[in-house]
């Protein structure tokens, strides 16, 4: 079988396992380190992005670079952030693309102008840690400059409760449609990474609000009701924000009525815009 020019078939374990002695690399479960063999998943990740030749892509995690090559391909620049010092150093030792830059560090704590291009228009893709990609997730949304598009693997049960519809909403998937649409896109099997984990992956698409939802001074006050109402999610709303809030009962049943909230409705059934509006009615807040 062909491959394009520049392209690779899949790595088998063996092949991963000897690149990872060769610059004495042990994957970190800490990290959540699983490097990614499918060239297949690569090529979709890829596709998902859309992007061009006039586009950057930030890459989180690079690794070995599996998915790093397919970028270059499509953009006219490719920024990869990789916290393991040594996977660094592997992704810029072997004559790189002209198109590839490399930061090191954590991309929880990395300065927004290291990685985000002068035009503020960027895509990002990344095969994330389960550990933290939630938290990588939220971060890259709340930047002040968001990218335009996040194509993004993470643990399938993560993946699902940031897509999931009213009904079955966590803190986590008001917290990220707040901020941007949610697509699943395909599962990954754990055969499609070394080491192998022991869940399986999801691909998720995730489209920023071309106008925000919430003003950034309204944030602090948006997660203080939600973190109230999702505090003791199985009980019924008017109690948690009741007592989350330090609101009386009878005041709280008013607020969700004046807002056609039955009182008896749990937190994973309200809408974001749901949220919004009990935000911005709350009882002493104007």
């Amino acid at each position: 079988m062909s491959h394009p020019e520049g392209r690779t078939p899949d790595l088998d374990a063996r092949r991963v396992a000897s690149s990872l002695r060769a610059i004495d690399v042990r994957p970190s479960k800490g990290r959540g380190q699983n490097f990614l063999t499918s060239q297949a998943v690569v090529d979709r990740i890829a596709a998902l992005t859309g992007a061009g030749r006039n586009d950057t892509i930030v890459e989180i995690g690079p690794g070995l670079g599996a998915l790093t090559g397919a970028l270059t391909e499509l953009a006219g620049q490719v920024t990869a952030i990789e916290i393991d010092e040594r996977l660094a150093e592997h992704l810029m030792s072997a004559d790189p693309p002209g198109n590839l830059s490399v930061v090191t560090g954590d991309a929880l704590t990395l300065p927004e102008e290291t990685f985000v291009p002068e035009s503020g228009e960027y895509v990002v893709a990344a095969n994330l840690p389960y550990s933290v990609g939630a938290a990588i997730v939220r971060r890259f949304l709340e930047l002040a400059q968001p990218p335009r598009r996040m194509v993004v693997m993470l643990q399938r049960e993560v993946a699902e409760r940031m897509a999931a519809k009213p009904g079955d909403l966590s803190l986590l998937g008001v917290a990220v449609q707040l901020y941007a649409h949610p697509t699943l896109a395909f599962h990954v099997p754990p055969s499609a990474f070394k080491p192998r984990p022991k869940v399986e992956s999801t691909v998720l698409v995730l489209e920023p609000h071309a106008h925000p939802l919430l003003e950034e001074a309204e944030r602090a006050a948006f997660f203080e009701v939600l973190h109230a109402g999702f505090h003791q999610k199985r009980k019924q709303l008017a109690n948690t924000l009741s007592s989350g809030l330090d609101l009386p009962k009878a005041a709280t049943i008013v607020w969700l009525e004046e807002n056609g909230i039955d009182p008896t409705r749990r937190a994973e059934s309200l809408s974001v815009e749901e949220w919004l509006t009990l935000v911005r009615s709350r009882p002493g807040h104007g």
